[in-house]
């Protein structure tokens, strides 16, 4: 019964120790993807834009997120250009939707749609 106790004991401290050395803090997400092979940083405009109080700007994130996805690169850049002109937008955001918008422009260049 004691070396029962003593093997559990040894057991539980081994995987103790090794689930320990595991954990890593979580690895930082990317503020770009690449796409036909120009980094546009779509997932920063995400995170910066996103979760602001305007309804109007998140609607207009969302919808330049989807519409990227599926390639209907027009239709993203018409959206970008209204947001960029968004006065509730500060200038280092405003910055952020013209580098988004000369990112997707590249994209287009660059090949067919997705």
């Amino acid at each position: 019964m004691k070396t029962t106790s003593w093997m559990v004991m040894i057991l539980l401290t081994g995987v103790l120790a090794l689930t320990d050395g595991c954990s890593k803090s979580a690895p930082k997400l990317q503020d770009w993807e690449e796409v036909n092979g120009v980094k546009v940083e779509l997932p920063k405009l995400q995170r910066d834009l996103g979760p602001l109080a305007d309804p109007q700007i998140q609607f207009s994130v969302s919808l330049i997120v989807v519409r990227f996805k599926v390639g209907e690169y027009p239709v993203v850049l018409a959206e970008l250009n209204k947001l960029a002109n968004n006065p509730g937008l500060t200038e280092a955001q405003k910055k952020l939707v013209i580098d988004v918008a000369e990112q997707t422009k590249q994209v287009m260049a660059k090949g067919p749609a997705r």
